[in-house]
């Protein structure tokens, strides 16, 4: 069993790399992916060899590419069949695929793919929980960030940021006086993605591969389909748009893909920086709730800022 969770994860890091921009656009990431043997039916018929996907993906535009309900059954000691689902943001298209991994002198490398394009099944997706879509959390990139689950090798480059009072001043949580402090906080994140109760993405800067700070579905109501949004940053990285690059990326994912109703973000009312977030990925202001949080040793105002699914999609 342990044997068949890592090769499950290992196969998943695998598959969706393949999703990723910078892999697309990369030949030696390709070749070094698939099998000389590759071959692919494609969502339209198409068939592909090898050659032929390491001419063409580079050419092609990053298409945004989320992954769900990923599984994995092992067919032999080496090959293994995947399945999951995926939807391509650049055509509002859902599509189920499975991969075919075989495994030679110790290296895993696809030898068949295959897409089947679907309609998204409304009634079974509004019946769907938030978790069930957060079991399977997808990978999102940007032009200089890369969105992706945490993990404990995160620890010392979260501690830096999470140990500066000024990073840690508006939230609900104490500046950490320890990595301790700080593993407990990944161990909590970690654990909850296999059950879907965390929402919570490493923000890691694609030039260096460091962990700048986190951005989260913080709380979410199935009820209600509405989602909180959180975000927060390493000083460093302040005024940049950083946090707006991130959040964008989740607030498609929830409104687009989750179908929330709605997403609000909250904050202090002298935190300026966040109050332009939210406005510039399309939230508004809706209000101040009046000393509704004890933090830090004081009652603090909050300002509420919402955005609904119908005013998004008229404004896509």
């Amino acid at each position: 069993m342990d044997n068949e969770k890592t090769l499950n994860g290992h196969l998943y890091d695998l598959e969706t790399t393949l999703l990723r921009a910078e892999t697309r656009k990369s030949r030696e990431q390709l070749d070094e992916l698939l099998a000389p043997d590759f071959m692919e039916i494609s969502s339209t018929g198409n068939v592909f060899d090898k050659a032929n996907v390491l001419d063409r993906l580079p050419k092609e535009n990053d298409p945004g590419i989320t992954c769900r309900n990923f599984e994995m059954r092992e067919l032999s000691s080496t090959t293994a069949l995947t399945t999951f689902e995926i939807f391509i943001e650049s055509k509002g298209q859902h599509s189920l695929r499975s991969s075919v991994w075989r495994r030679t002198y110790g290296k895993w490398q696809m030898c068949f793919h295959q897409g089947t394009v679907t309609e998204a099944k409304d009634e079974e997706e509004e019946s769907m929980t938030f978790e069930s879509y957060l079991k399977s959390l997808p990978d999102f990139e940007t032009s200089r960030l890369r969105l992706r689950k945490l993990k404990f090798s995160d620890v010392n480059d979260v501690y830096e940021f999470c140990s500066n009072p000024k990073v840690a001043y508006p939230m609900t949580w104490e500046t950490n006086a320890s990595p301790d402090v700080t593993r407990e906080f990944l161990t909590a994140a970690i654990s909850g993605y296999e059950t879907g109760e965390s929402g919570e993405w490493a923000v890691e800067w694609k030039d260096t591969g460091k962990v700048i700070g986190v951005a989260a579905f913080i709380d979410w109501s199935n009820l209600h389909k509405s989602i909180e949004l959180g975000y927060f940053l390493s000083e460093e990285y302040w005024g940049k748009g950083v946090a707006t690059e991130a959040l964008e990326k989740l607030v498609s994912y929830g409104l687009h893909e989750l179908k929330a109703n709605r997403i609000e973000g909250r904050c202090d009312t002298d935190n300026f920086g966040s109050q332009r977030v939210m406005e510039k990925v399309g939230m508004v202001y809706e209000g101040t709730l009046r000393k509704n949080e004890y933090i830090k040793g004081e009652f603090r105002d909050t300002q509420v800022y919402a955005l609904l699914n119908h005013d998004y999609q008229l404004s896509q």
